[in-house]
C-alpha cells in the first residue's frame, strides 16, 4: 500500500509517496476491486474457492490495518476482522481478470464496478448497486476486447488479455 500526498502538483515525480507495510492478516493478493467513499476504503476480496465478499477499513487505520478491518457479514452487519466463512458473498459470480474499478458515481447515485477479461477471455463486465453492500446487479458485458474475440479481424488465438504471448 502506498500513501501519496502532494497530488496538487501537476507532475507525478513531485508527489510524495510513503509505503505502508501491511499485516499478513489482510491479504492484498486477493483484492479485486477497490474504491473509497466517506472516509472508508472498500475492498472486494475473493480468496480461492470463495465468491467476492466486501471488506472495509477506515482511512485513519491505513497505517495499522489489522485493527481497522471489517467485513460485511451474513447477518448484514459490519464485523471486525475477516472471517471468510461468515462473510456474505456480494456477487453471484466470481470476478475475473486481475482486478477492477470500483467507484461511487454521484450523478448516477450508484456504485459501479467494472472488471475483466479473465484468462483468454474477451468480455469486460459491469455491475451496479445503490449501496456498497448491495444488492448488486447481474453482471453485464459492456465491451468485448477485439484482440480476444473470435471473428474479429484483430483476433489472434495467442492473445492473452489483448497481449500477444
Amino acid at each position: 500500500m502506498a500513501k501519496i500526498s502532494g497530488l496538487s502538483n501537476m507532475s507525478p515525480d513531485q508527489w510524495h509517496v510513503e509505503f505502508i507495510p501491511w499485516s499478513p492478516n489482510f491479504q492484498s493478493n486477493v483484492w479485486l476491486a477497490i474504491g473509497t467513499r466517506n472516509d472508508y476504503l472498500y475492498i472486494f476480496t475473493q480468496p480461492d474457492g470463495y465468491f467476492p465478499f466486501l471488506t472495509r477499513i477506515h482511512l485513519d487505520y491505513l497505517e495499522n490495518p489489522t485493527e481497522g478491518v471489517y467485513y460485511w457479514s451474513r447477518e448484514l452487519a459490519w464485523k471486525n476482522g475477516i472471517n471468510q466463512a461468515d462473510a456474505l458473498p456480494i456477487l453471484d459470480n466470481k470476478i475475473t481478470g486481475a482486478g477492477g474499478s470500483l467507484r461511487y458515481h454521484e450523478d448516477l447515485q450508484k456504485w459501479v464496478m467494472i472488471y475483466g477479461p479473465g484468462w483468454f477471455g474477451k468480455d469486460i463486465w459491469m455491475h451496479v448497486a445503490s449501496e456498497i453492500t448491495g444488492p448488486w446487479s447481474k453482471r453485464k458485458v459492456i465491451y468485448e476486447v477485439p484482440e480476444s474475440t473470435p471473428g474479429n479481424p484483430k483476433f489472434n488465438k495467442k492473445n492473452l488479455f489483448g497481449n500477444r504471448l
